[in-house]
């Protein structure tokens, strides 16, 4: 299955869902030029929703460092929620959990993000 994403904003968070498998650096390159715009917008708060997200390998781990660095280099925060039992063990293997804010619902995350600022 391919990769698609689908961003929503809720109160003043960029919801990016994922959906698919995240397999191929290229994939993110559309999702990496969005975020781009946003940030140059003035946007500062993300959530990436795995809810939908069936499968990720070592390409898809260093496309979630490549957003996570492209956020906080543009002065934003970027937070995780609705993990898989297998995506939240990859993230600690790879001690990326330490990385980003994760949470267990899409409310939850929203909720840590507004409080940062």
């Amino acid at each position: 299955m391919l990769f698609h994403y689908k961003i929503a904003v809720q109160k003043d968070v960029h919801v990016i869902n994922m959906e698919g498998e995240l397999i191929e650096k290229t994939q993110s390159d559309p999702l990496l030029e969005e975020v781009k715009k946003a940030l140059e917008e003035g946007s500062k708060k993300f959530v990436l929703d795995f809810t939908n997200l069936r499968y990720m390998n070592s390409s898809g781990l260093g496309i979630l460092v490549k957003l996570l660095t492209k956020i906080r280099n543009g002065g934003g925060e970027l937070a995780a929620c609705n993990l898989n039992k297998k995506m939240q063990e990859l993230l600690i293997i790879t001690k990326l959990n330490q990385m980003f804010h994760i949470a267990d619902t899409l409310d939850k995350a929203i909720e840590e993000l507004s409080q940062e600022n």
